[in-house]
């Protein structure tokens, strides 16, 4: 029960972290929206407070917590392959 709703949580974390979705790769396009202002090359994000960064850590928690549960549950698994 309790990794299906973290395995939900990192599903909707992930999903949030690619939006808005506005993937380009043609060079045209490109152009045409660096010149309109409408792409930003930050490569660090800009100044973040500590208030942002414990958010941030706080939101990414059930993540880790998800790996080491789907870690706990697959050992088994993986253990009697050998």
């Amino acid at each position: 029960m309790l990794l299906s709703l973290l395995g939900g949580y990192v599903a909707v974390w992930l999903l949030l972290g690619v939006l808005p979705l506005d993937f380009t790769i043609r060079p045209q396009e490109l152009a045409e929206k660096f010149r309109a202002g409408r792409i930003v090359l930050q490569p660090f994000g800009g100044p973040a407070t500590l208030a942002d960064n414990i958010g941030i850590l706080l939101m990414a928690l059930p993540v880790g917590a998800f790996g080491v549960l789907l870690g706990v549950v697959m050992r088994p698994l993986v253990r009697g392959r050998k």
